[in-house]
């Protein structure tokens, strides 16, 4: 099974497959062929004509050593910015979470100091229309 990516076709010449298309160029990523081009039908995916053409060689095993270490370190480097930007979010999130208490805590405190001044307000009515009595 291959992995593979799309790669540029700048100065190469145009292959066609069996169905008389334009092969795809591929890279595979596969470990024992990691870098290495190859050709394939174009319509791989859709049962095509099942053309495949290497368009590098082999490479040497200490390039492959080479190539898998490297795919190694860009795995971890991904692994690592995955966790970093998680536990990024989830510090913005606690960060978030007591802006939002303190801000529920502010609006109790107003509404308590709203519901005070209703009743000072009330009280000073009574007693004034009962002075005025």
């Amino acid at each position: 099974m291959f992995s593979f990516s799309s790669s540029s076709r700048s100065n190469m010449d145009v292959v066609m497959c069996g169905c008389s298309l334009q092969a795809s160029l591929q890279t595979s990523w596969v470990n024992e062929d990691s870098g290495r081009r190859f050709y394939r039908c174009h319509n791989f995916k859709e049962n095509g004509c099942g053309f495949f053409r290497w368009l590098d060689p082999p490479f040497c095993p200490r390039a492959r050593e080479v190539i898998y270490g490297l795919k190694a370190d860009f795995k971890n480097s991904k692994d690592e910015i995955h966790e970093l930007k998680y536990k990024l979010l989830k510090k913005e999130l606690e960060t978030k979470s007591k802006e939002a208490k303190k801000l529920r805590n502010e609006l109790e405190c107003t509404k308590k100091g709203g519901l005070f001044l209703h009743f000072v307000v009330i009280v000073v009515i009574v007693l004034a229309m009962k002075l005025l009595i």
